[in-house]
């Protein structure tokens, strides 16, 4: 039979119809396809004309809140853009043997939300590094476990998310997690953590999309040092709960998590995405990505995927919490934290006549901040003067003088205070009109060492 042609006019009659139908059925056609997507539809092949056609019935029948496209990946194998693979019950059992001997029990530093929020975005703290594309590589399992670390690497030590970009080729050459047919995270974190092992950037150690032989680099300051289940009463198998999922992120920035894609997830492109109830019993997964946040009024998640910018919003996606199985082998990972304050009474000058700081003065770009507040460049920048955050007004925590930094390319400059109960060192560098803080508060109880990344705007 004679394969029917799909012109222009009839996709732009098509998502029209559909339209009209929703509304005349009573449901608010909220979910359009953006315009960069019908643009590329025009040239898509004849074959993915015709599987949307049938997928946006699908999506009428089924009232399903969520538009589907031509993306990047739209008609290709599943397993080509995917990747995980499934562990054997003598591998899954040496794993949840693994997690529950080692327990790491470590401090998070400070939360980066609450849990009990009914929506968060880890993108709004700047910990989020761009979508990246694994491209016609099963290599989603070195994409989502550098993902949560590179998330996790700026919450703990700071830094610009855009300048923030490791080595995945990396992780899929030399990890022993696994190659272009697919691969297993655990063995990533554990090849990581229990090796202590280092990445390097993408810049020393380009992407390739292939599982070439690998190439011994040096060590980088970028090394792991726990891992475990976003929720400890599941199982690796599991699908961690939702409560669970939350806390993890607010904790560790993000979690990777594992997900069964069809069709419809790969020509996703906007609207709450949902194919199938979860199999809390039994779940099965083949890919893997990142958890950045939540929205209860969706009832969704918040991922990034690793299929570059031209599938869903952007390369993200929001995904109901009950779809899919997400939430399927939840994972965090804690990177080392890079500004260990080993003797505070000791700061490298470089030169203390030149202050790069200049007068002016600064506020943290998180309004609900419990932390820093303020900070005022006095005296050219020779010194500072902060307010940390109090009730009913910001507690001034006077002046102390400003050091250059040598040797860190995250931070040009820092700041001591011995405020008795707790002497706390502030790390930042300016960039424009923002500002990267990090602050290391070394408590005398039982607190103990608590670390936390800021973003401050000029004032």
């Amino acid at each position: 039979m004679k394969t029917p042609n799909v012109s222009t006019f009839s996709i732009l009659k098509t998502l029209s119809f559909f339209a009209l139908l929703l509304s005349a059925c009573g449901i608010q056609a909220q979910v359009q396809v953006p315009q960069i997507y019908i643009n590329r539809e025009i040239q898509a092949p004849q074959n993915i004309k015709i599987e949307l056609q049938q997928q946006r019935q699908f999506i009428v029948n089924q009232k399903l809140p969520f538009a589907v496209g031509f993306t990047s990946v739209s008609g290709k194998q599943i397993q080509q853009i995917t990747g995980e693979r499934e562990l054997s019950p003598q591998q899954l059992q040496a794993v949840n043997n693994y997690l529950r001997v080692k327990q790491f029990t470590i401090d998070p530093g400070v939360l980066a939300c609450n849990a009990g929020m009914a929506a968060y975005d880890a993108r709004s703290k700047g910990q989020v590094t761009p979508v990246r594309d694994q491209g016609g590589c099963g290599s989603c399992w070195a994409f989502g476990t550098l993902a949560a670390y590179e998330t996790n690497y700026l919450k703990v030590n700071g830094g610009a998310a855009n300048a923030l970009n490791l080595s995945e080729q990396q992780i899929l050459s030399c990890s022993g997690g696994g190659d272009c047919g697919g691969g297993m995270s655990n063995l990533v974190y554990q090849w990581w953590v229990d090796g202590n092992n280092s990445v390097v950037t993408e810049a020393t150690y380009p992407y390739s999309s292939s599982a070439t032989a690998c190439q011994p680099k040096p060590a980088t300051n970028y090394k792991a040092e726990a891992w475990g289940l976003a929720d400890p009463a599941a199982t690796y198998a599991g699908i961690a709960s939702v409560a669970k999922i939350k806390e993890a992120i607010c904790k560790y920035g993000s979690v990777a998590s594992s997900v069964m894609v069809d069709g419809l997830f790969q020509n996703y492109v906007a609207g709450v995405f949902f194919g199938f109830n979860s199999n809390y019993g039994a779940p099965s997964s083949n890919h893997v990505v990142q958890i950045i946040g939540w929205d209860d009024a969706k009832g969704a998640w918040l991922i990034k995927n690793s299929w570059g910018t031209d599938w869903g919003m952007g390369g993200l996606m929001w995904i109901k919490y009950n779809a899919n199985n997400i939430g399927r082998r939840a994972v965090w990972v804690k990177a080392k934290a890079q500004l260990v304050l080993v003797n505070p009474g000791i700061v490298v000058v470089v030169n203390p006549g030149v202050i790069a700081a200049a007068t002016d003065n600064w506020v943290n770009a998180d309004p609900n901040t419990s932390s820093l507040t303020k900070i005022n460049f006095l005296d050219a920048g020779a010194n500072l003067n902060t307010w940390g955050k109090c009730s009913p007004q910001d507690c001034d925590w006077g002046k102390t003088k400003v050091d250059p930094l040598v040797g860190n390319p995250n931070y040009t400059h820092c700041a001591i205070y011995n405020q008795g109960f707790v002497l706390r060192t502030i790390y930042f560098k300016k960039v424009g009109t923002t500002m990267n803080v990090f602050m290391v508060s070394k408590f005398n109880d039982a607190r103990g060492t608590q670390n936390s990344a800021m973003t401050f705007k000029k004032n």
